[in-house]
């Protein structure tokens, strides 16, 4: 016998003899690895080191729970996701200094807190950013060359990722 039901943020399975909960993110990647790359090349994750030397080279001293999900099962590489971005690790190494460069350049009046992630940088004229790790899904914002503020937002990373897995069903 099965049960779901699903609430904002969360889905519920309830099976003989056990419980799931899953997040948002849960569900994202579990698409993603299981329905949108099951043909393609073999998502992998990165290891704790790893992501401790993403969290170095952005000086941050805390993930979102929702991109440490994300490092864990597909930091190295995921298919055909983000193509073209420097998204996973090693190529993730550098590019928040990248985007400082590029709104320094660019003299856009966008400036980066310090707790702020770059979680991807697209042919070195566009990034996408966390304002903040302190929270579990946080939003995600896009900053393109010729801006003079973020081109585009997702309410969070989730939402974001699943707008990524779009592009690449269609």
């Amino acid at each position: 016998m099965q049960f779901e039901k699903s609430f904002p943020g969360i889905k519920i399975t309830v099976i003989t003899g056990g419980l799931t909960i899953m997040s948002d993110i849960d569900l994202v990647l579990d698409h993603l690895i299981n329905d949108v790359l099951a043909t393609s090349e073999q998502p992998q994750g990165c290891s704790d080191r790893e992501i401790e030397e993403i969290m170095a080279d952005q000086k941050v001293d805390c993930l979102p729970q929702a991109y440490t999900s994300f490092l864990e099962r597909l930091g190295r590489g995921a298919g055909g996701l983000l193509k073209g971005t420097d998204a996973f690790y090693p190529r993730l190494i550098g590019v928040k200094d990248a985007a400082i460069e590029l709104l320094t350049e660019d003299g856009a009046p966008i400036r980066l807190p310090p707790d702020s992630l770059v979680i991807g940088m697209h042919q070195g004229y566009q990034f996408f950013w966390f304002p903040t790790v302190a929270q579990d899904d946080p939003k995600v914002l896009m900053f393109q060359e010729g801006d003079r503020i973020p081109h585009r937002e997702w309410g969070t990373f989730s939402s974001y990722l699943n707008d990524m897995i779009k592009e690449i069903e269609r």
